[in-house]
């Protein structure tokens, strides 16, 4: 049985965040090698990949012709067995990461979010993959949690002040006076804006996730 192809869970969003090319040998990251950097299974020790041995398991499943697809998805972060580890990007990149109604942060990146210069990450994904599919030689993406959409329900968030200036920009909306559109590090004020949102514009709300995601997508398959 030879399948027409599969996919490889690279697990952590990072990944692709942090791929400069194949230039060099390097070790992938213990999350990269299995899921959530687990140490070991019923079967077997975790094994320690580096990126030219997934390069060339890549080539051997091509020589059968089997088409070899990259998954992941949008979180950084994974157990060390010594507490919780964070790779580099999404660490820095506070920015990013996903907001619940009450502002608490999610060590996993909202995908439609900007960075500080304003900048939508969405666009450095997307070159970030395109290089990553082409050094390795992968056949395609397979997109998965959090990279094919948002963790949480839409009334759960992402109601982070980036996400906020984006709604109210691109549906002409004002919030009222007393609600306010800067609200990180607030929680209640937070939660009284998320409460205002879903309760008087929540078609709007809905409606404007429905065309960032369709934007996203648009961009991803070109």
């Amino acid at each position: 049985f030879i399948p027409n192809g599969i996919s490889l869970l690279l697990f952590s969003i990072d990944f692709v965040n942090l791929h400069e090319g194949i230039d060099k040998e390097k070790k992938l990251s213990p999350c990269h090698c299995s899921y959530g950097a687990h140490s070991f299974n019923l079967e077997r020790a975790r094994q320690d990949w580096t990126n030219f041995q997934l390069k060339e398991l890549i080539n051997e499943f091509h020589k059968y012709g089997v088409k070899v697809y990259i998954s992941f998805f949008n979180v950084f972060d994974f157990s060390n067995g010594k507490g919780i580890h964070m790779e580099e990007f999404g660490k820095i990149h506070k920015e990013l990461w996903e907001s619940g109604r009450n502002g608490t942060k999610e060590m996993c990146i909202n995908v439609l979010k900007r960075f500080k210069d304003g900048t939508y990450y969405e666009d450095y994904l997307i070159s970030k993959t395109v290089k990553v599919l082409i050094d390795y030689g992968f056949d395609g993406i397979q997109i998965a949690d959090g990279v094919s959409s948002g963790r949480r329900s839409l009334q759960e968030g992402d109601y982070s002040d980036d996400m906020i200036d984006q709604f109210l920009s691109v549906k002409n909306i004002k919030l009222p006076d007393d609600i306010s559109t800067k609200c990180e590090g607030d929680s209640e004020s937070f939660l009284k804006r998320a409460k205002w949102i879903w309760k008087n514009k929540r078609k709007e709300w809905i409606l404007f996730y429905v065309d960032r995601w369709n934007t996203y997508f648009t961009k991803y398959a070109d």
